[in-house]
């Protein structure tokens, strides 16, 4: 990676000749130096390295601050002007990243530029993060697939239509939506309900509810950003500023308006942040919750450092049972998001792969934005991919794993 960036500061006085030198001086001995010019109250400093210098900046200001209090000269504010970041990629295309001038990738190199970043951004890191989310789109990183069951079993059916024959649900009355119909709800409530059993039963989870929609003001913490996922800003629930009017235009003409919405917040509850919110300041030993979103069963659980990496493993052995009892060939993926482990539960269905669950260990980066003490990790369980196996692949009970996950080394992965 190479960094090359035009600081500007602005003092608190004009610059004579004399101390612009004793400044230039000082600042050829910094290791990332290229030159510097000045003009009136303004000095243009140009760097360069081979690593992102948005960081460097920051400590470049502290030195310097601390070395002008002898001519009695501060440092009013400081932005750059121009930073450029290139770093080597095969990835040939255009990407958008928000605020970035530019990003220009050749298949050798990306290069993004910014202007004009303010020292607000500087603080907040913002080129970090603009240049790791730029990474994470260009790199084409997938999920790597730590265990494939020795069973090969597989089903060439197609679930949908299977369940389409027999009356159990509808396609095509919402985009991309299923509506189910209630011989398909009935097979449905019963996956739910015996997963809440055995989850009871084994972690003595609670269920908690969940509002529909959660306040977008509640995320809004530098110490979340990075940890908040994107799927977050894909559905939102929004109200019509004017409802009477809206109502008055369909009743008059019997079409939907065009008309100003408001938004109340996102329809995301798989990571349930009002609940993160509601048991702020709180100490937790080891406690599941668990809630329904539709065709989705989602589990969290909270627990201290000491029983967070055994309580890990009990979770994952929990589902890794679960289908092994099927006798069907499935996977299991792993990935890591920001820090977080994130591991996928997928059968092999109709020629491609299905998942079913996600198991996410978010550590500390959820509760020690809220103030709680603990560590916590969420599991989504897919209900309808579970109706779609269970309908054309009844289990084996006999099936036992072929494989021991936490056999030395996949313990420290898991």
């Amino acid at each position: 990676m190479e960094s090359q960036l035009e600081l500007l500061i602005k003092f608190s006085r004009d610059l004579d000749e004399k101390l612009f030198l004793e400044i230039q001086t000082k600042l050829k001995k910094e290791e990332y130096f290229v030159s510097a010019i000045h003009s009136a109250n303004r000095m243009y400093i140009s760097l360069f390295g081979d690593k992102d210098l948005s960081k460097y900046v920051l400590i470049l200001i502290k030195k310097l601050s601390e070395q002008l209090k002898e001519h009695k000269l501060g440092i009013r504010d400081y932005y750059l002007t121009s930073c450029e970041i290139v770093f080597p990629c095969e990835f040939t295309g255009k990407v958008k990243i928000p605020v970035a001038r530019a990003v220009v990738c050749n298949g050798e190199t990306c290069k993004i530029v910014f202007k004009d970043v303010e020292k607000e951004f500087l603080r907040d890191n913002f080129i970090e993060r603009a240049v790791m989310l730029l990474e994470e789109k260009v790199s084409g990183e997938t999920d790597k697939i730590i265990f494939e069951s020795e069973t090969k079993t597989t089903v060439e059916k197609n679930p949908s239509e299977e369940a389409t024959k027999q009356g159990l649900l509808k396609k095509g009355i919402l985009k991309d939506k299923n509506m189910y119909l209630p011989e398909g709800v009935k097979k449905i409530r019963r996956i739910r309900e015996n997963f809440i059993k055995e989850l009871e039963k084994v972690f003595e989870a609670e269920e908690i509810y969940v509002p529909l929609a959660t306040p977008l003001n509640s995320i809004e913490d530098k110490a979340l950003m990075k940890y908040i996922p994107k799927e977050i800003f894909s559905e939102f629930l929004s109200k019509p500023v004017d409802a009477e009017l809206f109502y008055e235009a369909y009743y008059l003409t019997g079409k939907i308006p065009k008309i100003e919405t408001k938004i109340e917040g996102w329809i995301f509850s798989e990571i349930p942040f009002a609940f993160y919110k509601a048991i702020e300041n709180t100490t937790w030993n080891k406690q599941f919750f668990y809630n329904v979103n539709y065709l989705k069963l989602n589990l969290l659980f909270l627990t201290d450092e000491e029983k967070y990496m055994d309580t890990r493993k009990e979770l994952f052995n929990f589902f890794r049972k679960y289908f092994d009892n099927f006798g069907i060939r499935y996977s299991i993926t792993s990935k890591k998001l920001d820090g977080m482990d994130f591991f996928k539960f997928r059968v092999f269905i109709n020629k491609k792969w299905m998942t079913c669950v996600e198991l996410l260990y978010s550590e500390n980066y959820y509760t020690k934005p809220f103030g709680i003490k603990g560590k916590s990790g969420h599991a989504i369980i897919n209900l309808e991919n579970l109706f779609f196996l269970e309908l054309i692949h009844s289990p084996e009970p006999s099936h036992k794993s072929p494989v021991n996950l936490y056999s030395e080394p996949e313990t420290d992965e898991i």
